[in-house]
């Protein structure tokens, strides 16, 4: 049994607790203000690890259309979508049926030339599927 009074060893208790929270939240609650103010919590992430690699290429869904703040904070860290680059038609990807939003994307920096971008007309997944061809540098 400790010699400490009872009530020093539960705010004890009390400040771990919140430290361990704090450690645990502090990421979430960046993430959920990130996404807030800047949108695209995953997209952020992902520019971070990507850092200045170049030639880079980066796609999936990012649940962001093109006049979203994900969209052009994508674009201001160097890239392109190939769509708009190479003149295909940006067609719309979500849902894969009826498809209402264009929200999947496959992104490039530093690449050659777009030799095809296209979206599948596929209901392998919720989405149609993104496809592009890119030369290298």
């Amino acid at each position: 049994m400790s010699d400490k009074p009872l009530h020093t060893l539960e705010a004890t208790a009390v400040l771990l607790f919140l430290l361990q929270a704090v450690r645990v939240l502090f990421p979430v609650l960046f993430g959920i203000i990130y996404d807030v103010v800047f949108g695209g919590t995953a997209a952020f992430y992902n520019l971070v690890f990507i850092g200045d690699a170049s030639p880079a290429v980066l796609g999936g869904d990012f649940n962001a259309t093109p006049d979203s703040p994900v969209y052009a904070r994508i674009q201001a860290a160097g890239f392109k979508d190939p769509f708009i680059v190479g003149g295909f038609d940006p067609a719309l990807t979500d849902p894969a049926i009826e498809p209402q939003w264009r929200i999947d994307f496959v992104w490039m920096r530093g690449m050659g030339e777009v030799r095809d971008a296209q979206m599948l007309d596929s209901l392998a997944s919720d989405h149609r599927m993104v496809v592009v061809e890119l030369t290298l540098p």
